[in-house]
């Protein structure tokens, strides 16, 4: 460019978005332009791009803790799954895989903040026969929730409301709740599920 079109440029510029994706971009038009001076290394030509950029998606760091075990007492899982709820990890997981030599084993996987890893590495390593574990650095994003307690036609029960974007407000039971209401009432927990769902949405 010129140093004219640079200056335009310049003043007219509000900033640099530093993406390397075109992904968060909705373009409105393209255009093409070219000039008159040759130069011999390359094509005269530019290509202007009019866009909007869209809000990126906000999302909560977060470290995924993973390990294979295949030498482990299963019945040892929900013990260490506890431990590590216990400690304030987001999630804990495992399901099955087949490891070297066609041996079953289990994948155990649990989303943490960073400043957890210590403390689960510690029940990792005291709790399993783990050797060995891979560390991911990850994001979560998710809709915005908070636990409440309704009056329904049971009584009153414990929900949680989830507020998704441009939408109105769902509401979900707590199963325990559930479990509860199932045992006062003599009902299936599968019944008491589905009528409240259905009771706190309409």
């Amino acid at each position: 460019t010129t140093p004219t079109g640079a200056a335009i440029v310049k003043t007219l510029s509000s900033g640099v978005y530093r993406n390397s994706s075109l992904t968060d971009f909705k373009i409105e038009k393209l255009g093409f332009g070219s000039g008159t001076f040759d130069i011999p290394e390359m094509p005269n030509l530019v290509r202007v791009i009019i866009a909007d950029v869209e809000e990126p998606v906000q999302k909560e760091p977060l470290l995924l803790v993973e390990t294979n075990i295949d030498d482990m007492n299963p019945q040892l899982y929900p013990y260490v799954m506890d431990k590590l709820f216990e400690i304030g990890v987001n999630d804990v997981y495992y399901q099955q895989i087949v490891m070297k030599k066609g041996r079953p084993g289990i994948l155990l996987s649990v989303l943490l903040e960073k400043r957890l890893l210590n403390d689960v590495l510690n029940i990792l390593y005291s709790e399993t026969t783990t050797l060995g574990v891979r560390i991911f650095e990850t994001g979560r994003h998710k809709l915005q929730r908070e636990i409440q307690e309704v009056q329904t036609s049971m009584g009153k029960v414990k929900v949680k409301a989830v507020k998704g974007k441009g939408e109105n407000t769902r509401f979900y039971p707590e199963f325990e709740e559930c479990k509860r209401l199932a045992k006062e009432l003599k009902k299936p927990v599968m019944e008491i599920q589905k009528q409240l769902i259905h009771e706190l949405n309409i």
